[in-house]
């Protein structure tokens, strides 16, 4: 595993970062050149749309929500239902895998990015949160994360904490043939206490009344308004298939 790059960038109040995040996996997808790509989680297809502009031969989707596959298979995308943990497809049978906001919604991780690795002929691509928690807003913020999960699930979601670089790297480790990279980015971004009050207040308001969620979102609320809130970054992990001709990143 190699840490390449942990930035750290100022932005205006009024920017937010994912779209930069979402721009570095589709940055790293298209560093492979692929014929073939497999979207786990695909969602309502956002990844799908932006790959349609690339010369890729095929892009599949793979979603639990059958309502999201309909929808997509309506608009002409490639979208079919199934789980991360048993993919229905022969082996080495896509150029490149992609984890998109998603590893942290699998429940057996480990177990999904085994079938990721069987079936990519070049590589397995994961984005997912992260917290630098060397920086005051950014413990806010990630204490404040583990507090929306726990709701999540009370409410029946798949919803656990931010992976970390050793979870993502250890299915790889007795593999044999991947050369594992990780790239850390923050671009410390404020969020504004009014707009993470109104999505607790919204995630309260869905599991009824809570005593103990109210008192610690207060102590939560509490510290927001002592140190700042700030927006995750990202972590971009990147397994690469030795034997395959890949491009080095």
């Amino acid at each position: 595993m190699t840490t390449k790059m942990m930035k750290r960038e100022e932005e205006g109040v009024s920017a937010r970062p994912h779209a930069q995040f979402k721009q570095d996996i589709f940055d790293q997808i298209k560093a492979f050149s692929p014929a073939s790509v497999l979207d786990i989680g695909c969602g309502d297809g956002q990844l799908l749309r932006t790959l349609a502009g690339l010369d890729i031969h095929e892009c599949v989707g793979v979603e639990v929500d059958s309502d999201a596959v309909s929808t997509l298979a309506a608009q002409g995308f490639d979208a079919r239902l199934g789980r991360a943990e048993s993919l229905a497809f022969p082996d080495a049978s896509f150029d490149v895998v992609v984890l998109d906001y998603v590893a942290h919604h699998i429940e057996h991780l480990q177990r999904g990015l085994i079938e990721a690795a069987r079936v990519a002929r070049k590589a397995v691509i994961v984005l997912d949160p992260w917290y630098d928690l060397s920086i005051a807003s950014q413990r806010v913020a990630h204490d404040f994360d583990l507090w929306s999960k726990c709701i999540d699930r009370r409410l029946g979601m798949i919803h656990d904490p931010s992976v970390s670089a050793a979870q993502l790297a250890r299915p790889f480790n007795g593999l044999g043939d991947w050369r594992l990279d990780c790239r850390y980015r923050l671009i410390l971004q404020l969020v504004s206490l009014e707009t993470i009050e109104t999505q607790a207040r919204h995630q309260l308001d869905a599991i009824g009344s809570c005593r103990q969620a109210e008192d610690a979102l207060e102590v939560l609320l509490d510290r927001a308004r002592e140190h700042g809130f700030s927006d995750d970054g990202m972590i971009l992990f990147s397994a690469n298939r030795i034997s395959s001709q890949t491009l080095n990143i």
